[in-house]
């Protein structure tokens, strides 16, 4: 096992997408468990919206996968995640200057449009696996990045 962790992660595709997403996921982590509270009290957000809100946040990104598995194919993986990732970056800023729940909604809309990098992250990933034991490089991978969250998801 330790031999295909070093294998996978000598691959610099996959070292530097996986630190990354870890950090991502680590900092998006100190927020999230949170959000709802501040959503109920500081935005006051009637409780029905913030389920709507959350189905939206939950659901949405779904829309961008397959366009942003054909523009990756078109333009180009690395462009496609420079552009994800810039969504990344301005979404929150949204999120954190909204006065009332109404102002949160463009920002989860840019989140999700961030989302068009993923099959890109995916490609490149798989690319950069070493094709003899893909299968257990992804899982390896998969632990590394999913670690932060707790969870095998997203």
């Amino acid at each position: 096992m330790a031999s295909i962790l070093r294998q996978v992660f000598s691959n610099r595709n996959v070292l530097t997408i996986s630190s990354t997403n870890m950090l991502y996921h680590i900092f998006n982590s100190l927020w999230e468990l949170w959000w709802t509270l501040y959503l109920i009290e500081e935005l006051k957000t009637p409780i029905t919206i913030v389920g709507f809100l959350a189905t939206i946040q939950n659901t949405s990104s779904i829309l961008f996968q397959l366009p942003g598995g054909i523009i990756a194919d078109r333009i180009g993986r690395k462009k496609v995640i420079v552009f994800g990732t810039g969504m990344r970056i301005i979404a929150p800023l949204f999120l954190l200057t909204a006065k009332s729940w109404h102002w949160v909604v463009p920002g989860m809309m840019l989140n999700s449009i961030a989302s068009i990098y993923v099959p890109a992250f995916n490609a490149i990933i798989a690319e950069s696996l070493p094709q003899e034991n893909r299968g257990a490089a992804f899982g390896a991978y998969r632990m590394l990045t999913s670690s932060p969250r707790g969870t095998g998801g997203k």
